[in-house]
C-alpha cells in the first residue's frame, strides 16, 4: 500500500501518468473523499481520503491499493 496526499491532486498526478478517470474526485456519503482511475496495465485505483467531520479534507494521507 502506498500513500499520497489528496490535496496535492493525486488524481491529476494518476491522469498524467496515463490513468484513465472513472470517476471524478468528490465526497461521498459515508465521509470520505475518492476518485477511482482505470491503470494503463488494467488495475482499477482509487485514491480515498476520510473527511473530518465537518466534511474537510482530513490531514492523513490516501490510501491506494
Amino acid at each position: 500500500m502506498c500513500t499520497v496526499p489528496v490535496k496535492a491532486g493525486a488524481t491529476r498526478r494518476l491522469t498524467d501518468a496515463g490513468a484513465a478517470v472513472i470517476a471524478a474526485p468528490r465526497a461521498t456519503p459515508w465521509k470520505s473523499f475518492n476518485s477511482r482511475l482505470q491503470a494503463p496495465a488494467g488495475l482499477t485505483v482509487t485514491p480515498f481520503q476520510e473527511l473530518g467531520s465537518t466534511g474537510e479534507q482530513a490531514s492523513d494521507p490516501v490510501k491506494t491499493g
